[in-house]
């Protein structure tokens, strides 16, 4: 009974692998319809009774109006497996697949077939010592794919630039501090990370503070998986004196699965001026021409007149060198990091006094951010600046004091209620404690 049943089973199974039924090329994207911009997986899926074929594709398909990438192909044996399609329980294998997204501005797209050669060989022939060959060509059958206009922004939307975001995305950035030189470039770097058409994002429009401009800008992606992070960096030129703070704008996309629009704040930009150094001038000595004609001299260093000149060249020299090192130790001193931090806490305190309590926690908020990253001990290297105020309390309750700690808590939940509309902004800390904290953990 055994051998009569594996005698069954293999005859079955030679049968199907030679006398396979007729086959189907088709291109099944999963969906009837999307949006434009929206991203969609096709694979280009072949149908059979047969267990193992050989193909070939001999033409790929071409999208025209669309953006696509190749996730897969397959060629040479391919094996079939069964498994449940929307055309019935059959064997199939996927050839390739694309991901694809038609272009925001174009209005129609279209998409030209694949085709593939397929061959499988039979055991069945007059000649013992050839195989017979069922070859044939297939032409990939596709369902039409409607994709949908995006639709119209309202007023409040039509006030933020798009430029063709669909899909879901964020933007994780502190604020980003820029050291800028006047008339000289400098450089500022804006993440964005999410899924979507990020091919469509060319550019990224900048709401820069007057007398600054954008000199030249590229772009780089990286891709984690079904994620990405495209990061757009800016070669920026200051005529004037920007502002300490200022905010970037904001980004608008569209996600198809809830079919709105979405804004993310762009982060702001806190402009430091850079360490400049200046070098020291030297006084410079013309000589008289040379003698033409010359005599037997007498020696100099007898002489009144040229102690007089030696000493009155070198106090010349010592003076000037003495007021060259004087300025440039002042100049380093209003440049230091000290002189910096006290000005952006005096600016604090002015605008306490004057009655913005806002503006007073969010500088002093800035402020003990940069602090604790140059008091807590960490690989510098690694953090770029994307630091959270959350992250920097937990790593410095091993080098910080437990009551400066607390209070610094305290100035970080201030300065995150400056951005709830529901929550008034509440700062029960003494200033002149904050600034004995401030002293206390400043390095420089």
């Amino acid at each position: 009974m055994k051998l009569l049943s594996s005698l069954f089973y293999f005859s079955l199974f030679f049968f199907s692998f030679t006398f396979g039924s007729e086959r189907e090329f088709i291109m099944d994207c999963g969906v009837s319809e999307a949006f434009v911009g929206q991203k969609v997986l096709c694979q280009f899926i072949l149908l059979s009774e047969e267990s193992f074929v050989e193909g070939e594709v001999i033409k790929f398909p071409e999208f025209r109006g669309f953006w696509s990438e190749n996730i897969s192909m397959r060629q040479g044996p391919i094996g079939l497996v069964v498994a449940p399609t929307p055309w019935g329980v059959r064997k199939q294998a996927v050839i390739g697949s694309y991901l694809i997204s038609q272009m925001v501005d174009k209005q129609e797209g279209s998409i030209l077939p694949m085709k593939l050669a397929v061959k499988s060989r039979s055991f069945f022939s007059s000649d013992a010592s050839k195989l017979s060959e069922k070859s044939e060509i297939l032409i990939s059958d596709s369902k039409p794919i409607r994709f949908l206009p995006l639709p119209v922004r309202n007023e409040t939307e039509k006030k933020i630039v798009f430029l063709g975001a669909v899909g879901e995305f964020s933007i994780a950035q502190p604020d980003l501090i820029v050291e800028y030189r006047l008339e000289e470039p400098t450089n500022l770097k804006v993440s964005i990370e999410g899924k979507g058409n990020f091919s469509e994002l060319n550019r990224l429009p900048l709401n820069l503070p007057e007398g600054c401009e954008i000199v030249s800008q590229r772009s780089f992606i990286q891709n984690f998986g079904d994620t990405s992070n495209k990061t757009f960096d800016f070669s920026l030129l200051c005529k004037t004196t920007p502002p300490l703070s200022h905010p970037l704008g904001a980004f608008l996309f569209f996600n198809p699965k809830t079919k709105h629009y979405h804004s993310v704040r762009l982060p702001n930009a806190r402009f430091m001026p850079a360490p400049t150094i200046e070098k020291s001038s030297t006084p410079v000595f013309k000589l008289p021409p040379p003698e033409l004609t010359w005599s037997t001299g007498e020696s100099n260093i007898p002489s009144t007149w040229f102690w007089i000149v030696q000493i009155t060249i070198a106090v010349f020299a010592l003076f000037s060198f003495g007021r060259a090192e004087l300025q440039h130790s002042r100049e380093l001193k209003k440049i230091s990091p000290r002189f910096q931090r006290n000005l952006i806490w005096k600016t604090a305190l002015e605008a306490q006094q004057k009655g913005k309590p806002q503006e007073f926690i969010q500088l002093a908020a800035n402020l003990f951010s940069s602090v604790l990253k140059q008091a807590v001990p960490f690989n510098k290297d690694r953090w770029s600046g994307y630091t959270t105020q959350k992250h920097l309390i937990r790593l410095s309750q091993s080098s910080v004091p437990p009551e400066t700690l607390k209070r610094i808590q305290s100035l970080f939940q201030a300065y995150d209620q400056t951005f709830s509309p529901f929550s008034p902004t509440q700062l029960e800390v003494d200033s002149k404690l904050l600034e004995n904290d401030l002293n206390k953990l400043a390095k420089n």
